[in-house]
């Protein structure tokens, strides 16, 4: 897409495979959409990402409400030697169309103020390039909380790259979500991890030590279910969970249970499942490892007894060589299908996929 305007989304560490099918389940894909590598990352926060573009024509809003994606940019390449050419007349003014074009999109007032993403960020040449950004855009720069982002950097020598961030929060944000819990999912992993899942509408699901609820919330933003049931031991995630379904609209559609994943489950065989979604206590901001696996081991048998032949389950943490061990070297009925690790803040989780045999 060199020398034209494009569409540039970001995703999660090791999501390629679900990004490409959300795309393509919503008519997205085309021959010119392209997974590419972000050839020198302007922040750490990049390199925790993959990238996949699309030509600038797909619609904003259709966009905006992919659930596997964090973040939508609208960018352009500049065949300039070095980013000092960007305020000479004819590359500057390209730089502003760009910019003016997100500006447009979003209602007045959504931005207050920017901030340019790049290496040497603060060097005389972007104090210069900001101060001219500044005058012509009627916004203040503001290096720590801009909502305008303008991501400056190299791409192969003589072109660089200027992405300009489409909304004033990532997309990975879901307004829905205002409580902090210690160890919730990123949104676009939960959905990626329902997606890996294969949801049908005829699905009983069950999110086996559910947290803030973010797994079953993302379920259900992709997909209606016959039966939407969470079960956490702790009272205050359920209650997080509740606001957080009930802002999202959902709350009416799910179940929630406070039960202790480590006693014998009341359960005969009457009430089963064919869908698990499971963040397990990683032992990192909850739980402890040394406890991890006596509780893995646990949550794996009430998978057991409550799962219907055929079930599907999606599994992540990053103790992960604790449940894989249980997965090798215990009998338990599940069939490992695939597993990949992804990148959330500093950690690498990984995801089984498993399918009931």
């Amino acid at each position: 897409m060199k020398g034209q305007r494009y569409w540039e989304l970001h995703y999660p560490l090791g999501l390629k495979e679900w990004v490409g099918k959300e795309l393509k389940h919503n008519n997205l894909w085309s021959s010119s959409t392209s997974f590419v590598s972000l050839e020198a990352p302007s922040s750490k926060n990049e390199q925790r990402h993959e990238v996949v573009r699309l030509p600038e024509a797909v619609v904003a809003q259709k966009i905006f409400a992919l659930k596997t994606i964090s973040s939508a940019w609208r960018s352009a390449s500049f065949e300039v030697p070095r980013p000092k050419a960007l305020l000479g007349s004819e590359h500057f003014n390209r730089l502003l169309q760009l910019c003016t074009s997100v500006l447009s999109s979003q209602p007045s007032g959504s931005f207050t103020s920017f901030r340019i993403d790049a290496a040497g960020a603060l060097s005389t040449v972007f104090q210069r390039l900001g101060t001219e950004l500044s005058r012509s855009l009627g916004l203040p720069r503001d290096d720590t909380n801009g909502e305008f982002v303008i991501a400056i950097r190299a791409q192969v020598p003589g072109t660089w790259q200027v992405a300009v961030r489409a909304t004033p929060r990532p997309l990975s944000t879901r307004s829905w979500r205002i409580e902090r819990y210690p160890g919730a999912l990123d949104a676009p992993i939960a959905a990626a991890m329902n997606y890996a899942v294969e949801p049908s509408p005829e699905d009983a699901v069950v999110s086996l030590c559910c947290g803030s609820g973010t797994l079953l919330i993302e379920r259900l933003a992709i997909m209606s279910a016959q039966r939407v049931v969470g079960i956490d031991i702790s009272d205050n995630a359920l209650e997080i969970a509740k606001t957080h379904a009930r802002n999202a609209g959902y709350n009416d559609q799910i179940e929630w249970r406070a039960q202790d994943l480590q006693n014998p489950l009341l359960n005969t065989g009457q009430e089963t499942f064919n869908c698990f979604l499971i963040n397990l206590p990683w032992g990192e901001r909850m739980g402890k490892r040394s406890h991890n696996m006596d509780l893995y081991k646990s949550i794996l048998q009430a998978m057991t007894t409550l799962a219907r032949p055929g079930a599907r389950a999606a599994v992540i943490t990053q103790h992960d060589d604790a449940f894989n061990d249980l997965l090798c070297h215990t009998a338990h009925g599940w069939k490992l299908k695939q597993s990949l690790v992804v990148a959330q803040g500093g950690f690498r989780p990984r995801i089984f996929l498993l399918n009931r045999v």
